[in-house]
């Protein structure tokens, strides 16, 4: 049969006429990405250079800058989608970022922007660990190892000791341009979880990505690694909360199909840690004093009101009775009843 060198030509011409408009369309799309990354990168620069009085900025070995929010953002609760990003993020002198951090994730019942869920909403869960956080960022074929932005201090030391660095780059660079995020629990943990290092999340070192979380990924990094998995499960929201009112752990953190993550901490780890950053000695002088509920940590306030309203009580006791007291009684309490301070009902998911 005769060829028509015709129709092979327009096919010709028709291929590479599809192949420029997907090469176009490919450059148009990554040309656009670039720009929606310089808009977000100058929208930051200008929003810290703005709130300097809400975030500090550490100059590192490298050149580079570690960002994080003062506790005056906690205490008062000025939280905004660019203070969200402000939870140890590495950046160069143009606000590129080195090492993503792990956006905030808001306590459920404790502060205004948690997510509202219903007790019979399905929630995917996984363990929130009582640890150190540490990230290994990629950055122009290096692994960058951080604690809150920093990369140089003694747990960035620490931490490159006690892992096979060669193997970790060798891993966590298949994802380039990405921080990984770890927790490392060691002796030092008030909840006594199993030493060891947990892998936790993910996230594109861009100022408008979201932490990716997603079981299988994150499971993969951790067989790769060599290091613990971080339990994962799906139960109701009731379930979950009774399950906090029960167990020794720090808690969870959880999301359902509609909502964004939120972490919800135990009873028992909030007394624990009550106590472990007070201590006996100024227990009291802080809590007679009427402004302690702005000036503390959110998430104490339930305990606080609690032990205000038993006032005449605590003052009758010695600085260790306080202590013993407030472990077993409040602790106690807490589980499974309805403990309420004056109109204020103590369990604060309710």
């Amino acid at each position: 049969p005769l060829i028509d060198s015709d129709a092979i030509s327009r096919g010709q011409t028709a291929i590479c006429r599809n192949f420029a408009a997907v090469r176009f369309a490919l450059q148009r799309r990554r040309f656009l990405r670039l720009i929606n990354i310089s808009m977000h990168r100058d929208h930051i620069r200008t929003w810290v250079a703005q709130h300097r009085h809400l975030v500090t900025m550490s100059s590192t070995p490298e050149g580079w800058y570690a960002i994080n929010y003062t506790p005056r953002v906690t205490w008062r609760d000025l939280w905004s989608p660019e203070m969200e990003l402000m939870r140890g993020v590495t950046v160069d002198r143009h606000f590129r970022i080195i090492s993503a951090p792990f956006r905030k994730i808001y306590t459920y019942g404790v502060e205004s922007r948690a997510p509202t869920v219903s007790d019979d909403a399905v929630c995917d869960v996984h363990r929130k660990w009582d640890g150190v956080p540490m990230a290994v960022s990629q950055h122009r074929g290096r692994s960058i190892i951080t604690h809150m932005g920093h990369t140089q201090d003694q747990w960035t030391e620490r931490f490159g000791q006690v892992i096979d660095q060669d193997r970790w780059h060798a891993v966590l660079s298949q994802w380039p341009n990405h921080t990984v995020w770890f927790e490392w629990v060691t002796d030092a943990s008030i909840t006594r979880d199993p030493p060891g290092i947990y892998c936790v999340a993910r996230r594109e070192n861009t100022w408008s990505s979201q932490h990716d979380q997603s079981a299988d990924v994150l499971q993969a990094i951790a067989d790769e690694l060599g290091i613990q998995h971080t339990p994962r499960w799906s139960e109701t929201f009731g379930e979950l909360k009774h399950r906090a009112n029960q167990d020794r752990t720090e808690g969870y953190v959880f999301r359902t199909a509609d909502t964004t993550w939120a972490k919800l901490k135990t009873s028992w780890y909030l007394t624990q840690t009550f106590l472990h950053r007070w201590g006996a000695s100024g227990l009291a002088q802080r809590l007679n004093n009427d402004n302690i509920l702005a000036t503390i940590d959110p998430q104490f306030k339930p305990l606080v009101l609690w032990i205000r309203a038993r006032w005449s009580q605590y003052c009758a006791m010695t600085p260790d009775e306080r202590i013993q007291w407030i472990a077993e009684e409040w602790d106690l309490n807490n589980f499974g009843h309805d403990v309420r301070c004056g109109s204020f009902r103590f369990f604060w998911w309710d």
